[in-house]
């Protein structure tokens, strides 16, 4: 059976942090690991019963390094054979993991692999669903991130070990950025089902600091240019990836000068 690590960063979310990890312990595929990195709460969270699971591995981050530096953290204690990720105030479907390696044993990719879902938005701005397609390659993400949040990856530990971690140089769009480095060694699969909870009413999400959007989004467009697929690519199309890329990118900043 597949060892599963889940790396869960935290920061002030005792309330659903407790939800994020009862979700796990209610996986028909049973999570062999959860390490929660805590990146400086100060409501308590070191006090709740739930961390004392002996299949919770609670850390402290010294000194705060953000939710891409607790999650790097996180996967460098983890001892699994696939790695996955849950933020601290979402949760999963109990046949999460199941569906997801199921998807992996269908394509029969049993060491190389990365596998996300379908996701949906609760919460102050909730509303948004989306489902992948079942085979997900680099040509299919250059425009816009097909794949979803952290909190639908399930990684096999090879494909993590040969990209390396979380980019924090990346001012936004840090997950984007290590779908593009994991797509240019395997496709991702999808299962195309709703079994991931995202909430949207923690203020701390970059998704709302909107200039930090439009600079990850500039980067990680550059990054994907640069790309051995899209440099072999001939030269209209190489062109047209900017074109759609710049489209992209002017209708983002209509929308951050709106204020939406």
């Amino acid at each position: 059976m597949t060892s599963v690590s889940v790396v869960i960063p935290t920061y002030n979310r005792r309330d659903t942090l407790v939800r994020a990890i009862e979700s796990l312990f209610a996986q028909d595929h049973p999570v062999s690991e959860v390490i929660v990195v805590d990146d400086g709460s100060t409501d308590g969270t070191a006090e709740l019963p739930l961390l004392g699971d002996p299949r919770v591995h609670y850390l402290v981050n010294p000194t705060n390094l953000g939710a891409q530096g607790a999650r790097n953290r996180g996967v460098a204690a983890a001892t699994g054979d696939a790695i996955a990720f849950l933020d601290s105030d979402d949760y999963w479907e109990p046949t999460k993991l199941s569906k997801q390696l199921a998807a992996v044993a269908a394509h029969g990719s049993p060491d190389n692999y990365a596998v996300t879902c379908g996701y949906s938005q609760f919460g102050e701005t909730g509303g948004f669903s989306m489902k992948p397609a079942e085979l997900i390659r680099l040509e299919d993400v250059v425009v816009h991130n097909l794949i979803g949040p952290t909190s639908i990856l399930l990684v096999s530990r090879n494909i993590f070990d040969l990209i390396g971690p979380f980019d924090l140089a990346m001012p936004a769009c840090q997950d984007y950025e290590l779908f593009v480095r994991i797509l240019q060694h395997v496709p991702i699969f999808g299962v195309p089902e709703i079994l991931v909870h995202q909430d949207t009413e923690s203020n701390e999400r970059i998704t709302r600091r909107k200039d930090k959007v439009l600079a990850g989004h500039r980067e990680v467009y550059a990054r994907i240019r640069a790309t051995p697929q899209v440099r072999a690519m001939p030269f209209w199309r190489r062109w047209m990836v900017k074109a759609r890329q710049d489209r992209a990118l002017r209708k983002r900043m209509t929308a951050i000068e709106a204020g939406a």
